[in-house]
């Protein structure tokens, strides 16, 4: 056997019930997002929210496209350090990721604008991705093939969703005209929402499965091009 599976070792194979654990941990908020995407699809946003359907579409699509990049810069980071860094230097780290990425504070304090429904769990998502900064660099090498697979694959996903919906919008626009444009705003959207997440979740069970200790790989694996098997330390 050659690639990154041959030299992973029995330590990397965890027992079946934290496995478990882990699966359940990373599929609820998952399951929670698809869940959510699927009300917006069919309309349901709850009333305490005070919002549209669209407003939350739009909420949805801007947080993925702006966190997106960043999230694969701190994992790539964090997947490739050979241990946790000094609380002083994984701050500087953060504070250097931040700038490069000037969008992600900018969205948070957008959000704060929208309100606390918004801003508490975007900040929260960015802050528990930040912390991993000093919690990945620990774990087994599959592990860290796991984070790379979900992580990037999460980009890729979006990247051929995106793609998919402007090739229905524009055939749509052929064949019916202009019309069309606000009906790809209103119904076909949402439900391209419903399949970025779906992927998150099947992605994510994938890479929980045998097949992927013994062959990791990522769900794009050809447009990968073999990124999430890159764990050369820094």
């Amino acid at each position: 056997m050659s690639g990154p599976a041959a030299s992973l070792s029995n330590a990397d194979v965890q027992p079946r019930s934290a496995h478990k654990l882990q699966l359940a941990a990373r599929l609820l908020p998952e399951c929670l997002s698809l869940a959510f995407a699927l009300s917006l699809a069919g309309g349901v946003v709850p009333d305490w929210l005070g919002v549209s359907p669209m407003e939350v579409l739009h909420w949805v699509v801007l947080t993925e496209a702006a966190t997106l990049m960043f999230l694969c810069t701190v994992v790539d980071v964090a997947t490739r350090l050979r241990r946790a860094p000094p609380w002083w230097a994984g701050v500087l780290l953060c504070a250097v990721l931040l700038l490069v990425y000037p969008e992600v504070p900018r969205m948070v304090l957008a959000a704060l604008h929208e309100g606390m429904w918004i801003a508490l769990p975007f900040a929260w998502s960015i802050l528990e991705r930040l912390r991993e900064i000093w919690t990945v660099p620990a774990q087994s090498k599959l592990e860290k093939l796991r984070r790379r697979a979900l992580t990037f694959g999460r980009l890729y996903s979006g990247l051929v969703v995106a793609g998919l919906f402007a090739l229905v919008t524009l055939g749509g626009i052929v064949h019916t005209g202009m019309d069309f444009l606000q009906d790809a705003m209103f119904v076909v959207a949402p439900w391209f929402i419903v399949l970025f997440f779906g992927l998150s979740v099947f992605d994510t069970v994938r890479v929980h499965r045998p097949t992927f200790t013994a062959r990791p790989r990522s769900l794009w694996h050809r447009i990968d091009a073999g990124q999430t098997a890159y764990l050369d330390p820094l």
